[in-house]
């Protein structure tokens, strides 16, 4: 069932720019905040770097800067949804529907630990 979702999700992503959702990147909370920080504001360049370049017609490059990106903070999820754009668009649909299934994920985590936040302030 999912995997038919995800099929249908690509066929129907049809834009030919990449997004700059603009939402920040997740980072996971450990212990070492300073190299999360600076992981942080480096996945968030490559991420920006990547929708610049895919923008401007590199789809290629731009999968390079979501690679880094991914590699630096594996929780980015618009860096997922972003990679899976630039593989639909480089004809590589399974690639693409894989990194749609990990940004939605990530997406429902979020979603999940922000309701669980929510419902824990409340009582």
């Amino acid at each position: 069932m999912l995997e038919n979702y995800t099929r249908n999700l690509l066929k129907n992503l049809t834009s030919k720019y990449f997004i700059n959702f603009n939402f920040g990147a997740n980072m996971k909370n450990n212990k070492d905040n300073k190299n999360n920080n600076e992981n942080l504001e480096k996945a968030i360049y490559y991420y920006k770097k990547g929708v610049e370049v895919g923008n401007k017609g590199d789809v290629k490059k731009a999968l390079e800067y979501f690679n880094k990106a991914i590699e630096l903070n594996p929780f980015y999820r618009d860096a997922w949804f972003n990679k899976a754009l630039a593989l639909r668009i480089l004809g590589r649909y399974e690639e693409a529907r894989k990194c749609l299934i990990i940004g939605m994920s990530i997406e429902r985590y979020s979603n999940n630990k922000n309701n669980k936040k929510s419902e824990d302030n409340g009582k």
